[in-house]
């Protein structure tokens, strides 16, 4: 038996908009799918994100999530399978607010905690950072759909073992978020 999985994207305005404006609460969740771009061997970790943005202002929000993946693949000839934990925070500049839709740019840091040294060679506490950009769309006056890549990067900084072995790559995201 096969089950088969249809995401569908949609544009439309709806009769009221979620607006962003200085002071405004958004909770978010998203799936997420990272694909390493460094080596040519297979390792990607898929995840769940649960995230908080506070607007500082009309153009600014900051941004804190934590997330859950599961990292599998190859990694170096050994098997890069791991549980990871992330904490991370984003300062995010809305380009477009519109009422309907809003562009924005992503930079954020953070912590990765996993199961065990990830990647194999490397250790279980590391640090990150990421680049990115976000499109979301309003479906009505509380709820947004958002699509969003990154570029990031994952590595010790050569402070928990004597070598640095860094996960450089890209990531996509889609979640729905909550305004309030």
């Amino acid at each position: 038996m096969k089950i088969m999985l249809i995401l569908s994207f949609g544009l439309w305005i709806p009769a009221q908009q979620a607006q962003l404006s200085k002071g405004t609460t958004l909770v978010d969740t998203r799936i997420s799918y990272f694909q390493e771009t460094e080596n040519q061997e297979d390792l990607r970790i898929a995840g769940l994100q649960i995230g908080l943005e506070r607007m500082l202002t009309k153009r600014v929000g900051l941004y804190g999530s934590s997330s859950f993946s599961q990292a599998e693949g190859m990694r170096e000839g050994e098997q890069a399978d791991a549980l990871l934990l992330g904490l991370a925070f984003s300062l995010r500049w809305y380009a477009v607010n519109r009422a309907t839709w809003h562009l924005y740019l992503d930079h954020g840091w953070g912590l990765v905690f996993s199961d065990k040294p990830f990647p194999p060679e490397g250790s279980k506490v590391n640090g990150s950072r990421h680049f990115g950009f976000g499109v979301g769309i309003s479906m009505n006056a509380s709820w947004l759909t958002s699509i969003s890549w990154s570029a990031g990067h994952v590595s010790n900084g050569r402070g928990l073992v004597d070598e640095n072995p860094s996960l450089d790559g890209m990531s996509l995201e889609w979640g729905v978020r909550y305004v309030f």
